[in-house]
This record gives C-alpha cells, sequence and structure tokens, in this order.
C-alpha cells in the first residue's frame, strides 16, 4: 500500500521472518528406561509459546527420543527421555534450537 489510511503498509511475513539460533553442549544425567532429563540452552529473544526446531548432534546416543520447549524467556529446554531397556549417560555434545518468528 501507499501507508495511507486508504491504502496502509503492509508487511509480507513470509518475507520478513526473524530468526534466533543459539548452540550449546548439553551434559545431561544417567537416564534409565521410560525416564526423561532435560538441559537448557540459553536462546537470547525466546518466549514461552515460540515453536523450537532442534538439530541434534550426528551422533546422538541410539534408543532416545527428544524434544525442545520454551520454558522461559531467553531458555530452550530440551528433554531427552530412554526408550530402550537399560540405563544410558548421554555423551556430552553440542546441541542448536532455533526458532523462526514470523510478524
Amino acid at each position: 500500500g501507499a501507508g495511507t489510511s486508504i491504502s496502509p503498509l503492509t508487511v509480507d511475513t513470509t518475507a520478513v521472518p526473524t530468526r534466533l539460533s543459539a548452540t550449546a553442549t548439553l551434559t545431561f544425567t544417567s537416564i534409565a528406561q521410560s525416564a526423561c532429563n532435560e538441559q537448557p540452552i540459553t536462546l537470547t529473544g525466546a518466549t514461552t509459546g515460540d515453536e523450537v526446531m532442534l538439530g541434534p548432534p550426528a551422533t546422538v546416543d541410539q534408543g532416545f527420543l527428544w524434544g525442545g520447549y520454551v520454558s522461559s524467556s531467553n531458555t530452550v529446554t530440551v528433554r531427552m527421555c530412554k526408550i530402550t531397556s537399560g540405563t544410558v549417560t548421554p555423551a556430552a555434545l553440542a546441541w542448536r534450537a532455533t526458532i523462526v518468528r514470523s510478524f
């Protein structure tokens, strides 16, 4: 639009997203079958309700499911859950958390 009350300016939200990203080495404690452990990643600008994409390390241990969410301002929490038998202490590895937010 022309920026007038009759023809207001508009923003194409698919063309102007906001991208937030951070990487942290996470050290999980020992996790038993059917149990979970959570570790935080500081991601400046993250707010509760944002959608989180996780970039797990290529060598993440087998037998786990994981997910991430914004647990508080500027903090993404990664939850690792053991879905197979036994107890394992996952290796300390770098994880990436990314949020892409539209206007």
